[in-house]
């Protein structure tokens, strides 16, 4: 994996080291979108925002949306504005590294001085939107790609960014210039 943010590196590392397509893909992919919760919540957790919770009304939803995604049918939900909505199609056999593409994306083209956030990957801020409380993920595997639904609720990206979208925290930044490859991880000796 290429290293675009020492930050993104270090959690991916963390999450899915040693776990391959046959790891992730067990039981419907429980175990990848396990991951992509748990992955979220670590960058969530380095913006000083609190973790989502799994809501199993989003999950049912998100699966099925990526069902309707997978099959090519029109999808009439993106109309409902309480909850947010992240549909992505990637290559099934690097799927772990989606949320982690997705956040380098938007680290590195965030504009946090900007009023307006209307750039091609200012959607990911939904990922990291303070207000937002609660997360369902839905796959489905077709040939070689994946498509990935991610629900939110309530919905991010709507207003109020500088108050929604906080820069990774201070403490985290010294922390790993501290402890560099090794923050994130302890081991009981």
């Amino acid at each position: 994996m290429l290293k675009s943010n020492p930050f993104s590196s270090v959690i991916y590392e963390n999450i899915w080291l040693g776990c391959d397509y046959n790891c992730f893909s067990a039981n419907k992919f429980k175990i990848l979108k396990q991951g992509y919760v748990t992955e979220i919540n670590q960058y969530r957790r380095i913006h000083d925002t609190a973790p989502l919770i799994v809501d199993t009304y989003l999950e049912t939803l998100a699966n099925e949306e990526a069902k309707m995604s997978c099959s090519r049918r029109r999808s009439s939900f993106r109309i409902d504005y309480r909850i947010g909505y992240l549909l992505e199609v990637f290559r099934l056999e690097f799927a772990d590294l989606l949320i982690t593409k997705m956040y380098d994306r938007f680290l590195t083209t965030y504009n946090w001085n900007d009023k307006r956030h209307e750039g091609k990957y200012d959607k990911y801020a939904q990922m990291l939107w303070r207000s937002t409380k609660k997360i369902g993920v839905g796959v489905c595997p077709r040939n070689d790609k994946i498509f990935v639904v991610l629900l939110f609720s309530p919905r991010g990206c709507t207003r109020n960014f500088r108050m929604n979208v906080r820069p990774i925290g201070p403490r985290h930044i010294h922390m790993f210039a501290v402890f560099g490859k090794n923050f994130g991880t302890y081991s009981a000796e």
